[in-house]
């Protein structure tokens, strides 16, 4: 995985029962469900300074987007707005968002 990071089947497994049990009880929406996996879950493990966590983020924000975001595109607020219009997991985007604002200043972390 990119960034040295790896996810136990632990989280794995947590992710897909959530998953399963939120669609046995009708709790969330599918997209939310999934939403609050990728906050909880995923995005807490990432942090760092190089390159690639940048890179990284920018392909995590592409998934949770309908649109393909080409080159970096965090710089201007209208870009942020766009972004978030097009949000299939609008909370993992803000976050994705505010971590990338943070690797301009040279490191970034989910807390």
């Amino acid at each position: 995985m990119p960034c040295g990071l790896e996810f136990a089947y632990r989280i794995r497994d947590e992710i897909v029962f959530y998953m399963v049990y939120n669609q046995q009880y009708e709790l969330l929406s599918e997209e939310d469900a999934f939403d609050y996996q990728v906050l909880q879950k995923v995005l807490p493990r990432i942090s760092g300074t190089s390159r690639q966590v940048e890179d990284l983020l920018i392909k995590l924000l592409d998934f949770c987007t309908v649109t393909e975001l080409k080159e970096k595109v965090i710089a201007e607020e209208r870009d942020e707005v766009q972004i978030r219009e097009s949000a299939i997991y609008p909370k993992s985007v803000k976050k994705l968002l505010q971590m990338l604002r943070r690797c301009e200043d040279g490191f970034t972390s989910f807390w």
